[in-house]
């Protein structure tokens, strides 16, 4: 397992918790992918417990390569959620562990919905 130094950006537990209100937990297992290169519509992901690592798909005689590993309180996918971007990298599990994903269609925690982020606001580069 990565030690902490290996980790981008990482939640407090208050930030994990606020998150995980509005996301569905999710039990995941060594080996499981989380998103691939080619998903158009994938979730947000705040790891609870586990380890999650970012992987370059193979090209020719390439192998894959871990770009980035994630752990208890990280998070990814934040940017494509924002933007709607199709993914390009491959998200697998290494350590068995607890995920909250949230859906590019925000809810609030008592089930009413709250906007989407699909399509952002004029003023952000992107948007339409």
């Amino acid at each position: 397992m990565p030690d902490a130094a290996e980790t981008p950006a990482q939640l407090t537990e208050a930030q994990l918790a606020r998150l995980a209100a509005y996301a569905v937990a999710d039990d995941v297992g060594v080996g499981e992918v989380v998103f691939r290169p080619g998903d158009v519509d994938y979730d947000l992901v705040v790891i609870e417990s586990g380890w999650i690592e970012i992987l370059t798909p193979a090209l020719g005689e390439e192998p894959e390569a871990v770009v980035a590993r994630y752990g208890p309180r990280g998070f990814l996918g934040e940017l494509n959620f924002l933007t709607g971007q199709t993914a390009y990298l491959t998200a697998r599990v290494t350590d068995a562990g607890r995920i909250h994903r949230q859906p590019g269609t925000l809810s609030r925690p008592d089930g009413r919905r709250s906007g989407t982020l699909r399509h952002p606001p004029a003023h952000l580069p992107g948007a339409t």
